[in-house]
């Protein structure tokens, strides 16, 4: 039976998905809920559904993909979140801790990526947040993880470790970093340590936790790469104001020269349209790299993002 939902109304491919699922042809059911949400992009009905029909299969993780998508696309609806909050708690009831813990830390980061809108995450975070603050047993690669932090002669260790717990131990990564990392003094001897989770924060999209560390490491270290970084993540929230303050406690980043920080120097006076400073800068880095000797005014078109 080929179906084409894009020839279909709303209420046609709904009345098809439950006929399929009641025939039990729920693989069919999954590849046509598939499709009608790559069709329906913002439509919350689809996702919902093919979660349902996973969670059916018995397929939980994919379940749960399809669970935080349907969640990412609400907004101010209490009855739509009492939906996803009916599917967290019976996912409570079949995983075990650790599972739902790496689920609601999985939540957290969506919100902090701006998926998961402010009204919603008020809700969501009541739900979640005695599984967020379950206590961690550490493990033999947490306890690893501790003895590498201590000193930048672990560095390349620590940067393979850690990839290896993104994979097989996200939860107890994720609160060893909030706990080990966010929270200690900032220290020379291990300043290349906490760079990198600086990084990994970033990437998660927690870009707060990124600019306190960043902020904290300039403080025992001027360092370009460090610098560049708090500049590159206000510029992705379109907040300047820790760069800033930055740049008043410590003046001579200006002068730095610095390619990946003049280049981020010319976003930020772009931004506050100071337009004789951007000329400015671009003329520093035109001495200093040979291969922007372009006109300015197409800066933004010939520089990757």
């Amino acid at each position: 039976m080929d179906i084409k939902t894009q020839d279909m109304s709303f209420e046609e491919i709904q009345r098809t998905i439950w006929k399929l699922r009641i025939e039990g042809d729920l693989d069919r059911a999954v590849e046509l809920c598939t499709e009608a949400s790559e069709n329906n992009r913002e439509n919350y009905f689809f996702p919902k559904i093919t979660g349902d029909l996973y969670a059916q299969k018995e397929a939980f993780d994919l379940a749960s993909d399809y669970y935080i998508s349907f969640l990412t696309k609400i907004r101010k609806n209490h009855k739509l979140f009492n939906d996803f909050a009916k599917r967290y708690h019976w996912l409570r009831r079949i995983w075990p801790q650790e599972k739902i813990s790496e689920f609601a830390y999985r939540l957290s980061d969506e919100f902090q990526k701006g998926n998961i809108s402010t009204y919603i995450w008020d809700w969501c975070r009541e739900l979640i947040k005695d599984d967020l603050d379950q206590e961690i047993t550490i493990s033999e690669a947490g306890k690893e993880f501790c003895n590498l932090i201590i000193t930048n002669s672990s560095f390349k260790k620590f940067v393979n470790h850690v990839k290896r717990m993104e994979k097989d131990n996200y939860v107890e990564l994720r609160y060893l970093l909030d706990e080990k990392i966010l929270k200690r003094n900032r220290d020379i001897s291990y300043f290349r340590i906490d760079a990198y989770c600086l990084s990994i924060y970033e990437r998660l999209g927690e870009n707060q936790n990124a600019l306190k560390i960043a902020s904290e490491i300039l403080s025992v270290k001027m360092e370009a790469v460090i610098v560049r970084s708090i500049f590159r993540i206000c510029r992705k929230i379109k907040d300047y104001a820790i760069a800033e303050k930055i740049m008043a406690k410590y003046p001579e980043i200006l002068k730095k020269s610095e390619f990946n920080i003049q280049y981020e120097l010319v976003y930020y006076s772009e931004a506050q349209n100071q337009i004789e400073d951007v000329y400015n800068t671009l003329r520093r880095m035109e001495k200093s790299k040979p291969i922007l000797k372009q006109k300015k005014g197409t800066f933004r078109q010939t520089l990757p993002n």
